[in-house]
């Protein structure tokens, strides 16, 4: 942040907030921000209580990119994680359905990198959002180490359980794409 320029990520079910952030933020600093947002589904919305309640450390932040924002069913998904040196890793998928899915055993190990087959489940019309999650940590952490999918809001609260009683800050990325 300086003087003249900001960026911001925000997750929401709709851009209204966005839109609040944004018009909080231009009253309090007298700038607009940049601001990325995603939209996500209301059972995915244990990200956002994560990440509000979870004591997150921006340096241990892994590097997370997406090769698309945007996929047809049957698609391949590309990605990169980058976690900072000495940190372990663990990277999730969360569904619109609001299940969680650990996805880091099918990462290649040597560059972190995924390619993951994307398919649509279930009706309804319009674009699925699904979140990918990327955490770091200095030890591993036993809650993040999902063996089955595992809905969200049963899955984070384990985690932040887990990193406070052990008194562990995470790195935390997310990314959102939509299937179409």
């Amino acid at each position: 942040l300086n003087a003249a320029s900001a960026q911001l990520e925000g997750v929401a079910q709709t851009a209204e907030p966005l839109g609040a952030l944004n018009d909080a933020f231009r009253a309090k600093f007298g700038f607009e921000p940049e601001i990325g947002g995603w939209l996500i589904a209301r059972s995915q919305c244990a990200v956002t209580q994560f990440l509000a309640r979870a004591r997150l450390d921006p340096a241990a932040a892994p590097r997370l990119e997406l090769g698309s924002a945007n996929l047809r069913s049957g698609q391949h998904l590309t990605g990169v994680v980058e976690p900072p040196p000495g940190r372990e890793i663990e990277v999730w998928q969360i569904a619109d359905s609001g299940e969680a899915h650990n996805i880091t055993a099918l990462m290649r190990s040597s560059a972190r990198a995924f390619n993951l087959r994307i398919e649509r489940v279930g009706g309804g019309a319009g674009p699925k959002p699904q979140i990918i999650m990327a955490f770091a940590s200095a030890q591993p952490l036993k809650a993040l180490k999902l063996d089955r999918p595992v809905p969200a809001d049963k899955a984070l609260p384990a985690v932040l359980a887990e990193s406070q009683a052990r008194n562990l800050p995470l790195g935390v990325a997310l990314r959102v794409f939509n299937v179409e």
